[in-house]
């Protein structure tokens, strides 16, 4: 109980002093690479990264800072899947193999072996099929029609959360994290 309530006051401390803490990882391609299979998580950076399979397959990972939710994660993996069809003048597109979660970065004492958690957040991935028609796709994937995702997930995606939200988020993925470890 202590190590919590101490971790929560110098989390706190640490927001309140610095105040690069609470802001949320802004919707942005950090890095548009070619895909490779088996790329491990630690390699992705903050925000959205795109790997082109294909003319017509992308893989997004959205990478977020621990101050935002899953939520926000998938609304901006949406919002960029649909802007890729937009872009690619696709008006359609079908997502595969999602896969959601959260990332945890720390570190290992060399002799007690123990691991502390100084950085986690959520993260969102998947693979983006754009399509001009549902004839391209097996029937049961769900089509999503590019302009209409973008028109729900924007706002969503640019919304602001109060910083009470943000600290909370943070501990949470810490917590979780630390658990795991």
């Amino acid at each position: 109980m202590k190590h919590k309530l101490l971790a929560s006051f110098c989390l706190l401390a640490s927001v309140t002093l610095t105040g690069c803490q609470t802001t949320q990882t802004p919707y942005e391609v950090s890095s548009s690479l070619t895909y490779k299979k088996g790329k491990p998580l630690s390699s992705y950076h903050l925000g959205v990264t795109e790997e082109k399979v294909n003319d017509q397959i992308y893989h997004v990972t959205v990478k977020l800072t621990g101050t935002s939710s899953i939520v926000r994660a998938k609304d901006m993996f949406y919002l960029h899947a649909a802007n890729l069809a937009l872009s690619h003048n696709f008006e359609k597109f079908v997502i595969e193999k999602r896969k959601s979660g959260k990332w945890c970065y720390g570190t290992e004492t060399r002799y007690t072996k123990q691991r502390s958690t100084s950085e986690a957040g959520p993260r969102y991935s998947g693979f983006v099929l754009l399509i001009h028609d549902k004839k391209q796709v097996a029937s049961k994937q769900k089509v999503q029609i590019a302009k209409n995702i973008k028109k729900i997930a924007q706002p969503r995606v640019e919304a602001t959360i109060d910083e009470a939200s943000m600290i909370k988020n943070e501990e949470r993925y810490l917590n979780a994290c630390d658990k795991i470890n």
